[in-house]
């Protein structure tokens, strides 16, 4: 499946003999942070240039 990310879209693919992975969920978190726009929110705030 594909997420769209503040890096980009990544395509995600299950690995359903896994029992862990070393980023666990981390994928569609970062998706739920672009489409949210929260991500964009912070960036814009952000005092650094």
């Amino acid at each position: 499946m594909g997420v769209a990310t503040p890096g980009g879209r990544f395509q995600v693919r299950w690995d359903e003999g896994g029992r862990a992975t070393a980023l666990g969920q981390l994928t569609f978190f970062a998706e739920f942070l672009e489409v949210s726009g929260l991500f964009a929110a912070w960036r814009d705030g952000c005092p650094m240039a």
